[in-house]
């Protein structure tokens, strides 16, 4: 909400890790989907968090490309 992001393009819920916990070296974390481009990122910090509503969400572009982003 401190963001005016449009509540139509972000959708918060409970899921499992998207089949990203057993890939090779993805440490436990919180991961968020986003769609319909199907990247997940896994989000361990708040700046991450941060990084991928500036970058995701906001400008609509693929953040950290080199890590913590699975294609599904």
């Amino acid at each position: 909400q401190e963001r005016d992001i449009d509540s139509g393009k972000v959708h918060v819920a409970a899921a499992s890790c998207f089949g990203a916990c057993g890939i090779s070296g993805c440490s436990p974390a919180n991961f968020v989907l986003a769609r319909p481009e199907k990247v997940l990122y896994s989000v361990n910090s708040d700046e991450d968090l941060a990084e991928l509503i500036e970058g995701h969400i906001l400008a609509g572009r693929v953040t950290r490309p080199q890590r913590g982003i699975y294609r599904l």
